[in-house]
């Protein structure tokens, strides 16, 4: 219905660490609910990756389950877990920051 996006992101293993992802993530955030008006944010990681699962909560995403998701690095589907932030809850993550 267009009122909800899915965000993602890859990072290089010679930059992880870096907070390059967290960065990339945030603006992708602000893009979707301020200027493309989405109402709610979804992405995923796989779930062999705590570093990304680390990314994407301190960004204020909330866990709604498991599901697969293809790999192109592994070249099979594997397990993932979902998240979703909606434009509300990141409006008051954002008021608190500052």
């Amino acid at each position: 219905d267009g009122r909800r996006a899915e965000i993602g992101y890859w990072i290089g293993r010679p930059y992880w660490g870096n907070g390059y992802a967290t960065e990339a993530a945030s603006a992708l955030i602000a893009f979707g609910f301020t200027s493309a008006g989405f109402e709610a944010l979804t992405c995923c990681h796989f779930s062999d990756n705590p570093a990304s699962r680390r990314v994407i909560e301190k960004l204020g995403f909330k866990a709604t389950g498991n599901c697969s998701c293809w790999s192109e690095a592994r070249r099979i589907q594997s397990p993932a877990e979902q998240y979703e932030l909606t434009r509300r809850d990141w409006r008051q993550l954002t008021r608190r920051r500052r």
